[in-house]
């Protein structure tokens, strides 16, 4: 791990505190270990929240890291980028849908997603979601199989989506 000044470090977030019967107690440390690194060394930090910005500062309180937040962008415009046309049409998507592009991880929790879905289309608002990210949480194997099975049974294949 490089930790000198002149190169910018990363922490998403501090699930591993918040969250932590996500995670069995060497993944804790692991992910520990790292942070301290990360908040000791006299460089640049990026934190991927406000939320996680108080965590660090709670956590580390005497840092020595720069800590700056740089929020992802959740939203895109599919106005004329080529790119993104050439997706839509890839997978033959519709003209206007939700995104998730999260991890299929079980406290992603795209199941109470899934079930707004349904519930909006019974309520005859339907939409349309689109799902991307790994399929596969090593603490919960057959997670999203699961879900899927579950899309099927209540005849939402055709509102729910993942793209492979």
């Amino acid at each position: 791990m490089v930790t000198t000044p002149r190169h910018w470090a990363w922490i998403p977030d501090f699930q591993h505190r918040r969250l932590p019967a996500l995670f069995n107690d060497a993944e804790k440390q692991y992910r520990d270990d790292i942070c301290r690194v990360l908040a000791d060394r006299d460089g640049p930090l990026i934190l991927s929240s406000r939320n996680a910005l108080f965590d660090f500062q709670e956590f580390f309180p005497s840092h020595r890291a720069r800590p700056y937040v740089w929020p992802f962008v959740s939203t895109i415009s599919t106005g004329e980028s080529a790119p993104v046309r050439a997706v839509i049409e890839k997978y033959k998507l519709p003209s206007s849908f939700l995104y998730i592009p999260n991890q299929f991880w079980v406290h992603k929790d795209h199941q109470t997603a899934f079930n707004a879905v349904r519930l909006l289309k019974e309520r005859g608002f339907p939409v349309d979601l689109v799902c991307t990210g790994s399929t596969k949480d090593y603490r919960h194997d057959g997670y999203f199989e699961t879900l899927f099975g579950i899309v099927k049974e209540q005849g939402l294949e055709s509102c729910i989506r993942h793209l492979a």
